[in-house]
């Protein structure tokens, strides 16, 4: 499976590092984009920059950073060298769709009805059928071990949203 993630999404475009921060609304996104502006292809990022909090600033990249930065993890996490402490891949693939949040509006006051669905549609649809699919894969590869709860969480994402995409 890491074959194919590195070769789906070896031609994904990195996005310049103007293009990088998700947000400008306290100091995480410009934070994360300093620190992923600095590596130039995600198939260079290493264990030292892997371990050092990255996959939490994952989060914070735009869409597109987010898009092009994710393999790195997905391929680390399938070569066992992700843990715990480093965050955790699928939370970031499947919080959007947990079926205990996912017609909830995300801050009614600020985004009106949006949805934390509609924010995760938004968010993943940069990725392509090939890329989705691979995701699917990916989240199928965690189900065989993962404990019940975020089973649950999985299976929603996977039926509310990944699988349409593939």
């Amino acid at each position: 499976m890491t074959l194919r993630v590195r070769t789906v999404f070896a031609d994904v475009p990195r996005p310049g590092n103007w293009a990088l921060c998700g947000s400008y609304e306290g100091p995480e996104g410009p934070d994360a984009a300093t620190t992923f502006s600095g590596l130039d292809r995600w198939q260079d990022a290493n264990a030292t920059f892997l371990h050092a909090g990255r996959l939490q600033q994952l989060h914070f990249l735009s869409d597109e950073a987010f898009r092009y930065f994710l393999p790195a993890f997905l391929v680390a996490d399938l070569e066992g060298n992700l843990d715990g402490r480093d965050g955790d891949v699928v939370w970031l693939l499947t919080s959007a769709f947990r079926r205990e949040q996912i017609d909830e509006p995300v801050n009614p006051g600020r985004f009106g009805a949006r949805t934390w669905a509609d924010c995760g549609r938004y968010k993943f649809s940069t990725f392509t059928k090939a890329e989705a699919h691979v995701i699917v894969e990916y989240l199928r590869w965690k189900l065989l071990d993962a404990e019940p709860d975020d089973a649950g969480d999985v299976v929603d994402a996977l039926d509310s949203y990944w699988l349409k995409r593939t």
